[in-house]
């Protein structure tokens, strides 16, 4: 039973100087007082190490400033996992923020139901202005279930992995997770080849653990998800965007095989993924070498480049006026709570 547990906050920045001060300022306003703050930079080109100096709090354990950038936010998670003292851990990433009552309010969930090892709170959806934009979450979650996502809930992990993480991440901002700090060191490994969707993964295998529970607290907003130009969340390029797809399959094969590999489930979802690659690439995009990168992928071993195509062709003329319609209003590409 965890009473009064401290907490490790773990504060990975990378070019977010102008959100520093707001993230900061909502550590260390806290209600809740045991907590200590781990400061991870990981070579940024603007100030920020300069913002982050400025911070002289003695709760302050470590500052670690990378001379060398690490390209992935898993390795940073990775490095602050393993100088945290706490129980719990707390990723407060750098250009989101949070209610001074976050911790305070869910800090105790740990100590009412001792199996929880993962806990998220619902959020506000803000743009790079803090200026509050239109609640996708809240769409995002319905898809899956209509009401679930509008009350406290407990849930048995691998239930939920199976019942909702298959498809897509419900838990979609670190910065609203407290989780427990042993079972983070324990799978941290597995994530640290990924750039965007290993969070996604990290949820999946800390949920499928033996006889552990998810919280949502969903009768009020305690974080503020931030989505920017700047965001490790974004996929501005189509280098990043077929990044962001190959690491999706990754992330639903791995889950796959976790669960229990089932050939009837992998078909829907070899299926599934293909139809998101031919959705999101246009046919110049589709016949660059990184179309193609799927095939490198362990979901798709054993399909060929004919295949590939003739799936993408078939999909594309069926959904014609379907495409048109997404890429008209900015739906094709991967948004920010798509992994």
């Amino acid at each position: 039973m965890l009473v009064n547990p401290l907490v490790t906050v773990i504060v990975p920045n990378y070019n977010h100087a102008r959100f520093l001060n707001q993230r900061l300022d909502s550590i260390f306003n806290q209600t809740y007082n045991n907590f200590e703050v781990i400061l991870l930079d990981d070579l940024s080109q603007d100030n920020s190490i300069e913002v982050l100096d400025s911070y002289k709090d003695s709760r302050i354990i470590h500052r670690i400033y990378n001379k060398k950038n690490n390209g992935s936010p898993f390795k940073q998670w990775k490095k602050g996992l393993k100088l945290a003292k706490g129980d719990l851990v707390w990723i407060a990433e750098s250009d989101d923020w949070a209610d001074v009552t976050f911790l305070e309010k869910m800090i105790p969930i740990f100590s009412e139901n001792e199996n929880v090892a993962v806990a998220y709170s619902d959020m506000y959806y803000v743009d790079e202005h803090g200026i509050e934009i239109v609640d996708t979450f809240e769409e995002y979650t319905q898809q899956s279930h209509p009401t679930l996502w509008k009350n406290n809930h407990y849930y048995k992990g691998i239930d939920y992995v199976k019942d909702f993480m298959l498809n897509k991440c419900l838990i979609v901002n670190a910065s609203s997770v407290v989780f427990k700090k042993d079972l983070g060191k324990k799978h941290i490994d597995r994530i640290l080849n990924y750039k965007k969707a290993g969070d996604w993964l990290f949820w999946n295998i800390l949920l499928s653990e033996e006889d552990v529970y998810v919280y949502f607290r969903g009768n009020e907003k305690l974080n503020y998800f931030r989505y920017s130009v700047q965001s490790t969340r974004s996929y501005p390029t189509i280098e990043n965007k077929e990044n962001g797809l190959i690491e999706r399959t990754n992330v639903i094969f791995s889950t796959l095989n976790m669960l229990g590999l089932e050939q009837e489930k992998l078909q829907i979802k070899k299926r599934e993924m293909l139809d998101w690659w031919a959705k999101d690439h246009s046919v110049i995009e589709s016949l660059r070498i990184g179309f193609k990168s799927i095939l490198d992928t362990a979901m798709f071993q054993e399909t060929n480049v004919y295949s590939l195509y003739r799936h993408y062709i078939k999909y594309r003329i069926k959904n014609i006026p379907l495409i048109k319609t997404l890429r008209k209003n900015n739906y094709v590409q991967p948004n920010s709570l798509k992994n």
